[in-house]
Parts: C-alpha cells; structure tokens; sequence
C-alpha cells in the first residue's frame, strides 16, 4: 500500500520518509523538516528515536517546571539571541528571575545557565507581535499612502476633464443662445418679409389688373390659317349691336395656352382705347345672350363657317385673379349660390336676390362662402 504523508496528506512517491516512534505517525522529508544530505547521515538509532514536531510541542508543554539548558544544547541558546537577533537573551533571562523564579533557584542557578519558562516565551512572543504590527502598520500606511496619491491624481486629472467640458458645454451654450437670438430674429424678419411680399403681391396684381382694364377676353373663336381677327370681332360687334368700330381695337392677339394638351382653341386678348369701351362690348354681349338663351353668341355670329362653337366673351383678368375666381365658382356651386360675376377686376359672389353680394379679395375670403 502507498505510504501517505501525515504532514500533507499526499502520498511518498519514493521510499525517503521517517516515522515518529511516539506517535507512530509517517511523514515526508519536506514535512519532517529534514534534508536528504541529514537524511542520508541518519543511523538507524537516530532514525527510530525520532520524534515528530507535535510531540515534541506537546512533550514540552507538559512540562510545569523551568528546566536548565546548557550552552549549545537546546533550540533556545545563546546562539539564537546573539547581539544580531531581534531580541537579546538578557531580556528572557530577567523576564524569568522576576516572574517565575524564587531567589533560592537563582541562588541555586549554575552560573551562566538560562531558565526559559512560559512566561518568558509569552513575553518573547508578544515582542515579535509587536514588532509584527509594526511592520504590517507600516506596510499598510506606506500601500495606503501610496493608494491615496493615485486616487489624488486621478482626482485632479478628473477635476481638469470636467473643467474642460465645463468650458467646452459653457462655450456651447453661448453658441446655443446666439442661435437661438439669430434663428428669432430671423423669424421674425421672415414674418416681415412674408407681410411685405403679400402687401407687395396684392398691389403688383392690382396694377396688372389696372393695366388689363380695357382688355376682353374672347374664348371658344376657332383658328384658322391666314384668320383676320380684327374682322372678326368687328362681326361680333355688329352682331350683339355694341357701338365699337374697327378703329376702337388698338391690339388683337392670341395667347398661349396654359395647358398644352388641351385641344380648345386659344384665348384672344382685345385692347380697346378706354375702359368704357370695354364694358360697352361686355353690356352688349350680355344682352345679346339674354335676349337669345335658345342661340346664344356663338362662332357664326362671327361670320366663321363650319362647325359651330359657343364664344364666351369676359375680362380679362390676371393669373391670380383667374385662379381666385376658379376657386369661388367652385365654392359657389357648392354651397348653391346663384350668382359669380367679375365687375372692373373685382370678384363677388351672391346667394340669391335677396342676399347682399359678397366682395372676393382672397382664399381667405372664400371662406365667407357658406
């Protein structure tokens, strides 16, 4: 069977260990504390009276008596407590005439021997625990000491970052202020500018349409190659027995058309001397097709053959009015309004009979149309 050590409780690979006759217990060279050159000089009689650590410890504690020890022969000598040691064997030696001898035993002492008592070794032990704390305190401090000086320097290191950001979120918050100053006052100048390009819309569509007040416009008139529209509309005068001659026309022309798919002929743009002179053309065309709603004015009237095509004859009015009168005659026949008309540029809109007529000026206005 494998021998197993009563030291570290592993086994003896090899047949190296020793055996305490006392207590019969078996222990490796390590754990008996003995080196293989002492091993190998061992007789058998050393071997077989040797004793292990924890007999020789519990032999010596049951001894109640100081027991004088020679010079050289013992584990405390003089050799241990030289003038190198931590502690010096006067002191054991005092420590064990004042504490635990009679002045008969030191009477009786040979001279130069040392008493070793347990008092003596409590007193020895208490030195080195002393000493002990000593040196732990003094490691502790000196790793605390130094633990405290990093966490000094990562403090300070901390305390220069955050001044940094500090100064870094201070100078983004200026930023932030300025932005949000420049980003109101541009707000505010954008308010401004949107009034003053409305103000400014109104009045330039104001003037355009002051410049289009002697103009009429004519849809529905079919095109044809080499077509003589002066003529033409000199019939259409004729015809609806308005008092306008040839010579009352400054300019006829066609305009493009906005939508280029559609297939209605274009629009024509008459330019009579004076306003008056339009709104006797726009009078005379009306009663014309109130006086004739079977046959109103058409393109024979204007003396065009082929098939025949309803000519309608209006204002002629800007971009943004053409497009705020779409809007209210849509609105108007939504909501059963009877009457949409155009008089001098100006859009308005009636209910019936009895209803006050209603100025369009913008989209806001549509609104009013319930």
């Amino acid at each position: 069977m494998p021998v197993i050590c009563a030291g570290c409780h592993m086994k003896i690979p090899n047949r190296k260990f020793i055996a305490c006759y006392h207590c019969k217990s078996t222990y490796d060279l390590q754990c008996g504390n003995i080196t293989d050159k002492k091993f190998n000089l061992m007789t058998a009689e050393t071997r077989a009276t040797w004793k292990c650590h924890n007999c020789r410890n519990n032999q010596s504690k049951i001894m109640d008596i100081p027991t004088p020890v020679r010079n050289g022969q013992t584990a405390i000598t003089s050799t241990h407590y030289s003038s190198n040691s931590l502690y010096n064997t006067s002191d054991i030696k005092n420590t064990s005439k004042t504490k635990n001898s009679t002045p008969q035993e030191h009477h009786n002492s040979p001279p130069g021997s040392i008493y070793v008592t347990e008092d003596a070794m409590r007193d020895l032990f208490d030195h080195f625990k002393t000493d002990i704390c000593k040196i732990i305190k003094q490691t502790v401090t000196e790793v605390v000491v130094s633990k405290f000086i990093d966490i000094s320097q990562q403090i300070n290191e901390f305390k220069e970052s955050l001044s940094f950001f500090n100064d870094k979120f201070e100078s983004v918050m200026t930023n932030l202020r300025e932005s949000t100053a420049t980003i109101d006052r541009l707000q505010s100048d954008n308010a401004e500018l949107k009034s003053t390009v409305k103000d400014l819309s109104v009045r330039l569509n104001l003037a355009e349409q002051h410049l289009r007040d002697s103009n009429v416009e004519l849809h529905g008139i079919p095109e044809h190659r080499g077509e003589n529209l002066v003529n033409c509309l000199t019939q259409l005068c004729t015809t609806v027995g308005a008092a306008v001659t040839e010579n009352d026309f400054t300019q006829v022309t066609r305009v493009a058309k906005l939508d280029k798919d559609s297939t209605r002929p274009r629009t024509v743009i008459a330019k009579l001397r004076t306003p008056r002179q339009r709104d006797i053309l726009l009078a005379a065309v009306y009663n014309f097709n109130k006086k004739n709603p079977e046959s109103k004015l058409n393109s024979q009237n204007l003396g065009i053959g082929g098939k025949i095509f309803p000519v309608f004859v209006a204002e002629h009015l800007t971009p943004s009015n053409k497009s705020l009168h779409a809007e209210a005659r849509k609105k108007a026949k939504e909501s059963n309004y009877k009457y949409v008309w155009v008089r001098n540029g100006r859009i308005y809109v009636r209910k019936d009979d009895t209803c006050q007529a209603l100025l369009i000026r913008s989209t806001e206005s549509i609104k009013l149309i319930k």
